[in-house]
């Protein structure tokens, strides 16, 4: 019983829902990753979320936008107007 009050406990503290936290960290795994990974601070826990983009263009942008707000609230960040650029032809899906 006291392990499941234990757990029960731990999952409650493990799951951060919405725009909270400070931005530590946003990586890829390579330049051709259309995958970022963002580490954030909440509550004194690490907490790691991804972000897919449609292209690796367009997640180096978003990267490098995000590299310029670490230490920054979510929430602040969040309300950032963001203007990437445009992607070119050899990057963009055949319809």
């Amino acid at each position: 019983m006291a392990a499941q009050l234990a757990l029960d406990k731990w999952k409650k503290s493990a799951i951060a829902a919405g725009e909270v936290g400070i931005l530590q960290d946003v990586k890829t795994h390579d330049a051709l990753s259309s995958k970022c990974f963002l580490f954030i601070e909440h509550s004194g826990a690490t907490f790691i979320d991804r972000i897919s983009c449609d292209s690796a263009h367009v997640c180096q942008a978003l990267v490098n936008l995000l590299k310029h707000h670490i230490g920054e609230p979510l929430r602040s960040i969040g309300d950032l107007p963001i203007e990437l650029p445009e992607i070119p032809r050899s990057f963009r899906y055949a319809a």
